[in-house]
Formats: C-alpha cells, structure tokens, sequence
C-alpha cells in the first residue's frame, strides 16, 4: 500500500472505502487500488518492474509491503539483513 497515488500507473478507486490493517494492528482505510512501478533485485540485478492490486491508503506514512500477501500470490520472497527496500521509479 502506498499514501502517493502519483506513483500509480493505473489507479481505480474503490465503490467504497476497505478497511486494511497495517503492521501495528491499526486499521485504516484505503480508497482505491491498481499498479504502480517499482525497483527490484532480480537475480543480482535490479530491475525496473511493477506491483499490481497495489492499494491507495492516503493515511499512512510510508509505503507498506505485505511480504504474506506476496506469497500468497506465489511471489517468491527472499531477505537478508544487508538487502535494500523497494523503491519506487520516481524516488
């Protein structure tokens, strides 16, 4: 989830708003969802890329990444404690 809907590519907003939870088991709300572009390491190599079903939560402070649903998807995740956080393209 991101509180920066300029980073969407394709955005539509939400019929009405969706309760989400958030890592310290706050709830908040977002108000629409699609794909935005980001930075990832790929074999070694970061590459330019994009996440879908991206949620837009103007509440938050920062982008959020939800590693679960990542693999529930079938996303395959691996960290280390020297790996760098995603970024977005325009950052």
């Amino acid at each position: 989830m991101t509180p920066h809907k300029k980073y969407f590519l394709s955005y539509e907003p939400f019929s009405s708003p969706k309760e989400v939870k958030i890592g310290n088991n706050e709830t908040t709300f977002a108000i629409g969802q699609r794909t935005v572009n980001v930075r990832m390491l790929v074999s070694g190599k970061w590459e330019n890329n994009h996440l879908s079903d991206v949620r837009f939560v103007p509440e938050v402070s920062r982008n959020l990444f939800s590693v679960s649903r990542a693999v529930d998807k079938g996303y395959p995740i691996s960290t280390s404690i020297s790996s760098r956080r995603p970024k977005n393209i325009e950052e």
